[in-house]
Formats: C-alpha cells, structure tokens, sequence
C-alpha cells in the first residue's frame, strides 16, 4: 500500500474545540435512537448540549427524547432554548406553552400562549385549542391573584417572576435564581415561595446559614409551610446539627398542605433522617389522597418509597414503587439503578440509596472538592493528595460527619468517597467509623474487604485479630490474615546435606523411623543450623518413643529458628494432644506475626488450626475457614483426605481428630 504524503495529523496539542466532531456524535445518538436506548441518547445529548449550545437540531431531538421518556425538566429546557435559538418558529413558543403547563408553570404558559396569539393571530393548526387553553388559564389565575391580593391591573408580572425563580432553580443558575427571587420579594415580602427558591439557591452555592435563615424567615410567615420545613430539616440534617432536624421533622409530619408535591418534600425531608416507616407512612397518605400512582405521579416520591420498603426488608413492595418510578420515568435513572442493585446477589449489593453524592453536598462544594482535591489525585502524589484532602475536611468539617451516612446510605460513588477521605484524613474518629464499617451490612463486600486492606497496611489491625465481619448478606467472624504464600523455602541447605536427608524422607514414608533418624544425623551433621533438618531429627526421634527429647530439640529449634512454621505447629499440637489449651493457642498465635509461608508450611499451619478447633476449643465454623483455605491454597495436600472426615460435628468426629495427634501424648 502507497504511503500518504502528507505527515500525520497530530491532535494532542490541538484544543477540544478543534477535536470536538458534532456530526460523528449526532450520529452516535442516532444510532442509540435507532436500537431503542432512547435513556442512554437522552444522557448523551444532555452531555453534548453545553459544548453546542446554537445547535438546533440538538434541542429538537432533546425536546423528541423528553417527550417520549416522559421527562418534564428536559422538556421545558429544551423548549426554553429553541424559542430563543429561533424565535420565528411558531411551532417552538407553542411546545414553549405546553412544557410550562407540563412543569405547572401556569403564569409562563398564559404569557407564552398570549405572545403566541399575538404574534401569529392567523395560525389556525396551532391557535384553535390555544385560545381556548389561554382563556381558562387567564380565569384560572386572576382567583390565585386575587387570594394573593396582587393588583388588578398587573397581577401576571408578579406570576411570571415567581415561575421565572423556579425555572433559573431547575437550570441550576443560583446567581440568577438569588437576584430574581429578591426581586419577587420586593413586590410581595409576605409571599415564601422566594424566600423557599432563594434558600434552595444559597445553599446549594454553599451559603448555608444564609439558606437556614431564608427557611427560618419562611416559618415566621407560614409556621406550617411544607417546603420550608422540608428544606430546613435537610438543611440542618446535612450541617449536622441532627437534634435540631428531628424536632423540625417531627413539625413537618404535622403540616398540612393541599400542594401537589406536599408528599414529596415530605418524604425527601424524612429520607435523609433515615426514617423509612415515616416515608412509607408519607406515601400510604399520598396513595389515599390519589397522588402516589397514575399519569401525574411524581416517580421521586416513588423512588423514595421504594428505599424506604428495601431498608425496611420488604423487597416486594421496593420493586413495585422502584418499578412504576423507572416506568413513568424512563430517565430517571436512579430508580432503575436501585431494580438493578436489588437483582444482584446479597454480597455485591450496593443497598438501597435515596440520594446521589451531589444530592448530599452542595454544588459549590462538590464543585470545590472536584477542582481541590480532584486536582491533586491528577498529580498521581499520595502525599499531595492526603494534604489537599485534609485541607478540605479542616475547611468543611460538617462533610466528614456525613461520612458515616454516606456509608450507610449513600450511592456507591459517595460510600467510596466517603470511606477514601476517612483514610486519607487518617484521625481517630475516621479510623473508628471504617472499623465498624467491616461489620455493617452496607455496601458491598468488595469496598469491606478494602476496608480491611487498608487497616492491614497500616497495622491498625494486625494478622490474628479475630474481628466481626459483614459477608454475603450475613455477619460473620474472621481472622485478620495477609501474608505472602509462595514455594519459596525456610532455607537452602547445602546440596550435599539435602541429598542425605531427602534418603531419610524416603524411610520416613515407609515407617522406617530409625533408619530415617540415622539418614537425618548424618545431614545434621553436615548442616548444623538447618531447622528443616533438625526438626525432621526430632520427629524421626518421637515417632521411636523419645517424645520429651524430641520436643526439647524442637523448643530450641524454635528459639533458633522464631520464623520457621513448622516447629511451632508440632509444639501447639503436642501441647494440644496434652490438654495444654492455652499453651497451644499461644504458639499458634506466635504464627499470626508471620508475613511469608511456605505453601507446604501453610497447609501445615492450617492443618493445626483446624484440629484446634475441633480439640481444644471447639467451633466448627472456624474449624472449616481453615479447612477452606487450606484446600485452596494446596488442594493437592494428601494430608487433606486424613483431616477432612474430622470437620464435622459429632463425638466421633473429635475422637478421630484427637487420634491424629495420639503419638504426641505423654
């Protein structure tokens, strides 16, 4: 094949915007269209708007997606973007109309369905249902005015400036949301729905005295208002200021309301105090009022209920909310994550969770943690990382008082943020909280056993520590291990001694215990300091009836030789075959310390293990972990077939077992 000409184009100095191809994406979300992942394409759009934001044909396939997936929000973003964008377009201010009604934004609708009217009088397709939707809203509205007590002749401005709040709220525009709330508050200071929009505002720009005080001054107006006492108890909730939310959640159970979304602020609030009964009690009311199922349900509101019934246990009544919310709501993909994580099996659960990270931080602080800390974890510098991420917690210490929540309840990338700040920040408390996280039955067992890693590295728990340990759905108790099993040997003795000794192994194997102690003398002989040597000597020895020499040699061979296995599993079985319990754990533990077995050492320590455990202190399920990780570390041991039969329980079992070690009585 003829080579190019031209030299290769190269694109990493190049900026994004050169890079960026907008026809190979809109293809991409075509092609998701065309097979039917009509979510996944709504993701993707969603992630290429902002790098497009004058593309058209964006906003229009936005506005196709949102109206098939049912996804208000997008709907009306869409719609707000192309009447900008193409302002000429009768079609896009009449979609305008219908995704403000959607969103019950009435006052936005009136004026958008007025301008309509106005500007295309003689649009018969589009104007014949529109002047009739215009005249009930304009009915409609001016009794809401009037109950307001707002003037006569300019009652829709006000209307329209609190939708406008709403709607800067929704697009994430904080700035925009505090100015134009203020601006509300000047016309109508006894109204709380600006000052409700403006506390959602500072506190997600991280101003949380300012958002509690906007709350408060809601409270002073309408003691009983839903949505500031839902908002202050999330508030107060996640400033860790906890007695103050239940006190403020138990008001908010109280209020009353007949607002459509009453049920949902009142769960949410509830949610993140982690009262399920009070969230299923929430929707047992929004069921009788008729606001819990159907085509205007809030699959929100569903989705927390359906938390709630899968902390509470009750699996069945999780799925059916979880399942109507991913129904009504194709989009809405936290409750179709939560059908997906109920599938799994108990051990790679994540649990079921209400909120996502950004849900539990405000956005300036998530954004702050991203810009801070992500940005050290990029300079691939533990020590740069640790700094940065101390650093954070010194300047928001509320966020490691959520940590504990967030392991218990929050989304996988929360749990693991949580529980990797609490090893980086590294003090007591955070040590603490990831001990008892080994035992809690949140997250699953991979993120435990990391867990556990971390304090193995750190010495925080040492190897032998039995410990309580959350595995497969169920507690269980462990014993801390993390050594290194290879076929590397104690020691190499010289070949010419191992040549002599490996004769002695052969008479061994026959049952040839004195001519095995004569081949063993001779190797000793020529390698004086070999445990492995020395200690067969003394076994060849025992077997022949010189069991009190035989265990002198092999305690001094321990004191010798501390690192070397096998001794000390034949002295913890003597002492065990000579009801010595306690001399026998001892000498196991001394084990526990090590950091490098042998495969065949390993077996051995097992082996001991599992006949302590049917012996000298009976419990049969440790008995089997050893059992278990003896066959898997050598399942080719012979020895495996002996010890078995004695892993059961029963009188007989243990007669066997204490067979084994007979030859080692006194």
């Amino acid at each position: 094949m003829p080579k190019s000409r031209h030299k290769k184009r190269k694109h990493q100095n190049k900026p994004l915007s050169l890079l960026f191809n907008p026809s190979k994406e809109l293809k991409q979300i075509d092609a998701m269209i065309e097979a039917g992942g009509l979510p996944e394409a709504l993701q993707k759009l969603q992630e290429l708007a902002p790098r497009l934001p004058n593309r058209v044909e964006v906003f229009e396939i936005m506005l196709m997606l949102a109206v098939e997936l049912n996804d208000k929000q997008t709907l009306l973003k869409a719609a707000i973007r192309l009447a900008e964008l193409q302002p000429h377009v009768p079609a896009h201010h009449f979609n305008l109309f219908s995704a403000y009604k959607q969103n019950l934004m009435p006052a936005l609708a009136l004026k958008t369905g007025r301008y309509f009217l106005s500007r295309w009088p003689d649009d018969s397709e589009l104007g014949r249902d529109l002047k009739k939707d215009v005249e009930q809203l304009t009915e409609l509205l001016q009794k809401d005015a009037l109950k307001l007590q707002l003037p006569e002749d300019d009652w829709l401005e006000p209307m329209v400036l609190h939708e406008k709040v709403q709607v800067a709220l929704s697009q994430k525009k904080f700035e925009e949301t505090k100015r134009l709330a203020t601006q509300l508050m000047a016309i109508m200071p006894h109204f709380p729905a600006p000052y409700n929009n403006r506390s959602l505002a500072n506190w997600l720009l991280g101003d949380a005295e300012a958002a509690i005080a906007d709350a408060r001054r809601v409270l002073e107006i309408d003691p009983g208002n839903v949505h500031a006492l839902s908002n202050l108890t999330r508030f107060l909730r996640l400033t860790n200021r906890l007695d103050e939310a239940r006190e403020t959640a138990e008001r908010l159970k109280a209020a009353d309301s007949r607002s459509v979304d009453v049920w949902t602020k009142k769960a949410e609030a509830l949610s993140y105090l982690f009262d399920d009964a009070g969230v299923l009690q929430v929707a047992e009311q929004a069921d009788k009022a008729g606001a819990l199922w159907g085509e205007h349900a809030d699959p929100f509101l569903l989705h927390l209920a359906g938390v709630a019934a899968a902390q509470l246990g009750e699996e069945k009544k999780a799925r059916k909310f979880l399942t109507e919310a991913a129904k009504i709501a194709p989009s809405f993909a936290r409750a179709q994550a939560n059908l997906d994580d109920l599938d799994k099996p108990l051990g790679e659960r994540d649990g079921a969770w209400a909120f996502e990270l950004t849900d539990w931080l405000s956005y300036t602080l998530f954004e702050e943690f991203i810009n801070k800390v992500g940005a050290a974890a990029d300079s691939k510098s533990m020590k740069n990382l640790k700094s940065a991420a101390q650093r954070y917690i010194e300047k928001h210490p509320h966020f490691m008082a959520l940590a504990p929540a967030l392991l218990e309840r929050g989304d996988s990338v929360g749990r693991e943020l949580a529980l990797r700040l609490a090893q980086m920040v590294e003090t007591p408390e955070t040590l603490a909280m990831i001990k008892n996280f080994l035992h809690s039955p949140f997250g699953p067992d991979k993120l435990r056993q990391s867990a556990l890693q971390f304090l193995q590295e750190n010495k925080i728990i040492e190897n032998g520590a039995q410990i309580s340990f959350w595995s497969r759905g169920k507690q269980t108790e462990i014993i801390v291990m993390n050594w290194r099993i290879d076929d590397v040997a104690y020691e190499k003795p010289p070949a010419a001694a191992i040549a002599v000794a490996a004769r002695g192994f052969k008479e061994m194997q026959r049952g040839e215990w004195e001519r095995a102690q004569e081949f063993f003398s001779q190797a000793l002989a020529m390698a004086p300091n070999s445990a492995s040597i020395g200690f067969n000597l003394a076994v060849a020895e025992a077997n022949q009836g010189n069991l009190a020499k035989a265990v002198a040699e092999m305690k001094a061979l321990a004191e010798r030789h501390p690192k070397y296995a096998y001794v000390h599993c034949q002295l913890a079985l003597h002492a065990l075959a000579n009801g010595r319990i306690e001399e026998a754990r001892e000498r196991l533990k001394t084990l526990f310390a090590f950091e490098h077995f042998h495969f065949e050492e390993f077996a051995t320590f097992c082996q001991s293990q599992v006949l302590f455990f049917i012996i000298g202190d009976p419990n049969l399920e440790a008995a089997k972990h050893w059992l278990n990780m003896w066959e898997r570390f050598y399942p080719d041991d012979p020895k495996l077939e002996i010890v078995r039969p004695v892993v059961v329980d029963s009188p007989l079992a243990r007669a066997g077992a204490k067979k084994l070690i007979a030859w080692l009585r006194e």
